[in-house]
Parts: structure tokens; sequence; C-alpha cells
């Protein structure tokens, strides 16, 4: 004779029926156990117990990990109808923040901790990097073919280095020195007048600096 499983509706006992509403059963020795997987048609719920993945049916979500809070919360979750994918860890959204609509995407600690992430926006052509006091490190426009790196937004002392495609320039911008480190230094007798000039500027001042050859 063949083997299956017989659902009665939700009653408990043994043998040939199932123990607990929605909890698929296993087949132990001739006795029929609770599993650890539920599968609620009424709500649209698949899922593992307690921890492991969990599938809403009706709005189009998966959850993958301690889901539940069992632990430290840590999952992930695929949410289907907003087009996105995230992370969370303790109940956070931290660490992956995938956002399809929006064409945004975070990798990091947002949210929490110390908000260390990267943001790639591609709506923007845009790559920034975050820390504390907020956007710091990093930030290339690749629409506007501008590029900073340092404290551009003057979190700290704004000391920074800008690229700008668009007038050919690189600007240092500090309240400090300026150094230059090399390996070695030409210690010989400077050559003839080039003709030609380092023009700089400080405190919007023009300065320029001979070129010998």
């Amino acid at each position: 004779m063949g083997s299956g499983i017989i659902f009665n509706g939700g009653s408990t006992g043994g043998g040939g029926v199932n123990p607990t509403q929605y909890i698929i059963p296993v087949n132990v020795s001739g006795v029929f156990q609770d599993s650890s997987i539920v599968n609620d048609a009424s709500s649209g719920i698949i899922s593992t117990l307690p921890f492991g993945w969990y599938v809403d049916l009706f709005n189009y979500a998966l959850y993958l990990g301690d889901y539940d809070n069992t632990n430290n919360r840590t999952f992930i979750k695929v949410d289907d109808a907003y087009n996105l994918i995230t992370t969370y860890n303790n109940g956070n959204n931290t660490g992956l923040n995938l956002d399809f609509v929006h064409n945004e995407y975070k990798i990091g600690s947002y949210n929490v901790n110390n908000n260390t992430f990267i943001v790639i926006s591609d709506n923007h052509s845009l790559i920034s990097t975050y820390g504390i006091g907020g956007n710091i490190g990093i930030n290339l426009d690749f629409q506007n073919y501008s590029y900073q790196f340092g404290d551009f937004n003057s979190n700290n002392n704004g000391t920074q280095i800008i690229v700008d495609d668009n007038v050919s320039d690189i600007t240092f911008q500090l309240n400090g020195k300026l150094k230059f480190f090399a390996g070695s230094l030409i210690t010989t007798t400077p050559g003839g007048v080039s003709g030609d000039y380092l023009q700089i500027f400080i405190n919007s001042v023009a300065y320029k600096i001979e070129l010998l050859t």
C-alpha cells in the first residue's frame, strides 16, 4: 500500500491525522508529527520554524534568516512589491539596501554605529561615501565630470581635492601646508628660464612660480 499525508483541518492527535493546524506533518515510525514547515494557505504564508525562511505569497515578500527574532535577528528580505532587497541585523535595516525603483544602492553600516557606507546612485551617475558627520571621503559625479576627495562638505577642516574635468582644473583646498614628498631631489644647478610658470591660487589670489629648465 502506498503512503500519504492525511489532513483533518487541524485537530490534534497522532497516527493518520495532522498534529497541528497549518504545520506540515512528517511520518516518524508510522506516527505523524509536526515538522518545521508551516503552510498557511489562507494567509499565503509558507515558512520554517523557528527561523530559516518565510514566504509571504500575498505580499510578494521573502525573508531568509532569523526573521522572527529568535537570536540576533539577522536576515535578508526580498520585497518584489517594492522592488527592494534589504538586509537586517538586530531589527535594523543595515548592510545592504538595493532599491531598484530609484536605482540607488547602499552598502555598509547605514542607520547604525558610525554610519560608514557607500551609495551608488545610477539615476544621478554618482558614487559617494559616508562616515561620521555625513557625506565625506569620495564623491564621484560622473554626470557633471566632477570628482571630490576628502572633507568636501567641511565636516571637519574642509581639506579636499577637487578634479573638475569640465574646465580641466585640479583644486587643492586646505588650511594647512601643501606637502610633496619624493624619493630623490635634483641638487644640480638650475638651468635657464623656460618662460613657463606654475599658477596657484591662495585665498583667491593668483600667484606664479617660475619654471626653470
